[in-house]
């Protein structure tokens, strides 16, 4: 009776122990279903955060479902996180091909723009040079202009004195004329007077052989006829002195008027080539013009190219900043993806070993409840074998 009572005693402390162990199994078995739940909770939050990343995160998406759905299978989710890792390794080392491309690209747009700034510069030295050369230009048609403007006005004082010199050789000519017409006229009348003078002289002669004579043998009759032919000559020597002098004028006026007329070509030939300087200068202004646009709109051209270079340097490297990004965002989902993978491998572990010691400590109770029957069976068994003797013995 002693052991049965003991034995009951073993089985129900054994019962207890049992009961506590599966009541310790049960509270491991719901601890491993919560950590299930935060696993799947954490899955899906990584799911949800990888959904906003695009295909890559909806491929994370696939392979964490799958994850889950194939906790059972450690082999598989092991071989599954060892591809996504290789693809993880595939894309990064394509992310660092493109970063490096996008920084070579960078390098190379800088270098074009180092290059594009210096011929910018050496276009601006050209514009400088070319605004320089205009300048001399203007400065020089400026002092073609004021040297034409001087010749011009030469011109005209030698136009004016032309026209005083031919107004003077005009009056001259006048003169000179108005000399040979007196001059004319004083040889008619010398001519009248000598045809006078010889008419009478021949009818002095004539009457002289008739008519007394003076005791100085002049004729008493002549009256003053050599006086007045001496005034003559004097004026006929006037005349042909004021003629020579007339000659003499109209010689030197021409020859002025000649002089002139030089001077006057000479001025022309100088106008003509102040303007073919000018219009020479106004050339190399219109040219220098011309040049100075063509190096603006070449510079112009220069900068929109550089702006453009820079705009696609700076945006290659914003590409290549938001695909390094994204390859750290994708590295840290698919690090963050391999912890929740192996920790729902050791969830599902740990929630296997839960289940077998719930089913081993299940069998054991399972086990010790038939002993229990089989002992309580046995004890009614032999408290019924127990009464009579027991009632005998009262």
């Amino acid at each position: 009776m002693r052991r049965l009572a003991r034995a009951l005693l073993d089985a129900q402390s054994s019962i207890l122990e049992a009961d506590e162990s599966v009541a310790t199994a049960r509270q491991q078995a719901a601890q491993a279903t919560t950590w299930m739940r935060d696993a799947e909770t954490r899955a899906r939050l990584a799911q949800s955060y990888a959904a906003s990343e695009g295909a890559r995160a909806e491929d994370a998406d696939q392979r964490a479902e799958r994850a889950e759905g194939q906790l059972c299978s450690a082999e598989q989710r092991a071989e599954a996180a060892l591809e996504m890792a290789r693809q993880a390794d595939e894309r990064a080392s394509r992310a660092e091909k493109r970063a490096a491309t996008a920084v070579a690209a960078a390098r190379e747009a800088s270098g074009r723009a180092a290059a594009a700034s210096a011929h910018v510069k050496d276009a601006e030295a050209r514009a400088d040079s070319a605004d320089a050369r205009v300048r001399q230009a203007e400065s020089r048609a400026e002092d073609a202009e004021k040297d034409a403007a001087s010749a011009w006005n030469r011109v005209k004082e030698v136009e004016e004195r032309l026209r005083a010199a031919e107004t003077r050789a005009q009056a001259a000519e006048e003169r000179t004329r108005e000399v040979e017409a007196l001059a004319g006229e004083l040889e008619d009348r010398a001519a009248h007077r000598l045809d006078e003078d010889s008419n009478f002289l021949g009818s002095a002669s004539s009457a002289s052989a008739t008519l007394p004579h003076d005791s100085h043998g002049t004729d008493v009759h002549a009256g003053g006829g050599p006086a007045h032919a001496s005034d003559e000559n004097s004026v006929l020597a006037a005349a042909e002195a004021r003629a020579v002098y007339a000659e003499s004028q109209a010689k030197s006026y021409a020859a002025a008027i000649r002089k002139l007329e030089d001077r006057l070509v000479i001025a022309e030939t100088r106008l003509a080539k102040a303007e073919q300087r000018a219009l020479a200068a106004e050339r190399r202004d219109a040219e220098s013009h011309e040049r100075l646009q063509a190096a603006q709109r070449c510079a112009e051209l220069t900068d929109k190219s550089l702006q453009e270079s820079l705009v696609r340097a700076q945006a290659a490297e914003s590409r290549a900043d938001e695909a390094l990004a994204r390859e750290r965002r994708i590295k840290v989902d698919e690090r963050r993806m391999g912890e929740l993978q192996k920790r729902a491998g050791d969830l599902a572990k740990k929630t296997e070993g839960a289940e077998l010691q719930v089913r081993t400590l299940e069998e054991q109770v399972q086990a010790l409840k038939e002993a229990l029957a089989s002992l309580t069976a046995q004890n009614e068994a032999l408290e019924r074998r127990c009464q009579p003797q027991s009632q005998a013995n009262g």
